[in-house]
């Protein structure tokens, strides 16, 4: 994957897990974040993005849900 087609692929991960969480879906949103840092790992946006959704189910008192089994 180029550089390109990588930021592309991120921006699209980053826009479904906004999608997500407007929709009240924090676990999609959460797994959209991490696949979107697995694409890019030093994404600054994507790092502060997943940490406000950490944030956000520490507040409720819940716990992270665990990641999908690979297939």
């Amino acid at each position: 994957m180029g550089a390109r087609d990588g930021v592309r692929a991120v921006q699209v991960k980053l826009s479904r897990a906004h999608e997500y969480l407007n929709r009240d879906e924090d676990a999609k949103a959460l797994q959209e974040v991490n696949e979107a840092l697995d694409i890019d790992p030093d994404f600054l946006a994507a790092q502060l993005f997943r940490e406000s959704i950490v944030i956000g189910f520490a507040e409720r008192g819940e716990s992270l849900p665990s990641p999908p089994l690979a297939a």
